[in-house]
């Protein structure tokens, strides 16, 4: 019978690594720069319509840095508990 054989070609399908480790990282990046120039255009357009800039500007980039790296420390460290 002709069986399949994992020869240096052909790699074992359990040794693999999945490709999300590093392209997770990645996508982590391209979201907290999305996610402070959303925030920065944000605070800037509503700076513009309300004439206080750049006070809103300000505040809405910490705030979406704040909301970036609170989501990526819970993306890396996971949530420990019961």
């Amino acid at each position: 019978m002709n069986e399949p054989t994992n020869g240096p070609d052909t790699p074992d399908s359990g040794s693999r690594k999945p490709l999300s480790s590093g392209s997770e990282f990645a996508g982590m990046g391209l979201q907290i720069g999305a996610t402070l120039a959303m925030s920065a255009w944000l605070g800037h357009w509503l700076d513009g319509r309300l004439h206080t800039l750049p006070w809103l500007t300000i505040l809405f980039v910490f705030g979406g840095a704040g909301a970036a790296f609170y989501h990526v420390y819970h993306r890396v460290f996971g949530r420990k508990g019961p």
